[in-house]
């Protein structure tokens, strides 16, 4: 059980079981067959009495009225923990001072005031939104779609993906000039200058409707290893392109055209401005590559914006050769927040790859820090892109090497990542 502060949604535990709830309610399941699968799999592990499951009952009651579907049983369980005292009990076991309880118990009578007045009308279910696939495309497609300036052509140059990591994308490049229709029959594209050279997953790509295929040309396989092998030190560079990036105007053409790429020429000597964020994800950046004389406005060029990513930058190359106090005070900080504090999911693939890069730092401390965060990623985001396996070996490997205290740690978030990821761990 974690909790930050006295209110009742200060407490991993309240906000695991709101969450699944409401995620199982989205999902169309009735609210009573939620509340019945949730208590079945709490009380298979704690005695229904248990303060530990005070979280769990105060979720399902607010969670009951905001679908209008209260439990008499669980409202009855709310009103025996509060009036009894049971709650601040247990609050002042974990080392909640006087004050704390005062405002612990302000809180608790304000969220049993809360549940007295029935809700207007039960909260709308929000499906998730079907996610799109990218169009049936094979590397070397000639595509045509309508620009505001005539027809423009892109070139399907490769499908990549990182499975477990990245979804799968199309790799192409857009021809820099527009065409008019009757010139498309004809079109050599090979000496054409290019305007754009990106990919994009499939919310991103165009419509199957707002685009045609009018021939293809021969693109070697693999090309955007091929081009792209290593960025900056030495990590791959991952380009991410968006809708408006069909549409914008591109700027005069300089030297490179698609035969000279297709060749494997990566741009060189052009006015690119490629919008390479400072991260780091495993092996993989994440930017974009525009083929014009100026970059985009800086609100636009920042693909993490949650994580002062250069303070970080700075930090990690101490790694190993400056650490001091002051440096792992300032390390423990930083785990912690990339485990916390990711909002969309760049920056938690982000936060990801950082931590399972100072998962294997040799001081068994940062490591204990970072199997806490992970737990902490795994019960706050549901998208979080952890692999089981990945995360399960480093748990063993510090399982093996921990003390007893740390196992006792590391046994919690276990069970954290149990509860709210179904992951079963098998412990020597």
């Amino acid at each position: 059980m974690g909790c930050w502060g006295m209110g009742l949604t200060q407490s991993d535990d309240y906000c695991e079981v709101y969450e699944d709830f409401m995620e199982r309610y989205d999902e169309g399941e009735e609210v009573s067959a939620i509340r019945e699968a949730i208590l079945a799999e709490h009380i298979a592990e704690f005695d229904p009495e248990d303060p530990i499951l005070h979280d769990m009952y105060f979720a399902l009651a607010k969670a009951g009225w905001i679908c209008c579907e209260q439990s008499p049983e669980i409202l009855e369980r709310v009103r025996s923990i509060i009036e009894s005292g049971s709650n601040l009990d247990f609050y002042r076991e974990l080392g909640a001072n006087e004050r704390d309880l005062a405002e612990r118990k302000k809180k608790l009578a304000a969220f049993w005031h809360s549940l007295q007045k029935p809700r207007a009308k039960p909260r709308k279910r929000h499906p998730a939104p079907k996610e799109r696939e990218l169009p049936d495309l094979d590397p070397g497609d000639v595509l045509a779609y309508k620009a505001p300036e005539g027809q423009r052509v892109l070139i399907v140059l490769d499908r990549i993906g990182w499975p477990g990591f990245f979804q799968d994308q199309v790799f192409c490049c857009v021809l820099q000039r527009s065409f008019e229709k009757k010139e498309l029959s004809v079109l050599d594209p090979l000496p054409e200058k290019l305007g754009l050279i990106s990919s994009f997953y499939a919310k991103e790509f165009l419509a199957p409707s707002a685009f045609r295929k009018i021939g293809t040309v021969p693109v070697p396989e693999g090309l955007y290893a091929k081009l792209y092998p290593l960025s900056w030190n030495g990590w791959k560079l991952l380009l991410e392109g968006y809708k408006k990036d069909f549409q914008k105007p591109f700027a005069p053409a300089e030297n490179l055209d698609l035969r000279q790429l297709l060749a494997g020429e990566a741009p060189k000597g052009m006015s690119l401005y490629c919008r390479v964020s400072k991260v780091r994800f495993g092996n993989v950046g994440v930017g974009q590559v525009y083929i014009k004389d100026e970059a985009p406005e800086k609100k636009d060029t920042a693909p993490v914006n949650g994580f002062d990513t250069e303070k970080i930058d700075r930090l990690l190359a101490r790694v190993g050769v400056d650490e001091d106090d002051a440096f792992y005070r300032e390390l423990g900080s930083v785990i912690y927040s990339l485990g916390r504090d990711a909002e969309n999911p760049r920056e938690l693939r982000y936060a990801y790859g950082l931590l399972m890069e100072l998962s294997q730092h040799p001081k068994s401390s940062v490591r204990m820090a970072v199997l806490q965060a992970l737990g902490v990623m795994g019960v706050l985001h549901k998208k979080a892109p952890l692999i089981e396996s990945e995360v399960k070996d480093r748990f063993y490997a510090q399982w093996q090497q921990g003390d007893p205290v740390e196992r006792a740690i590391l046994k919690d978030v276990m069970e954290d990542l149990r509860r709210s990821r179904g992951w079963q761990f098998v412990l020597p």
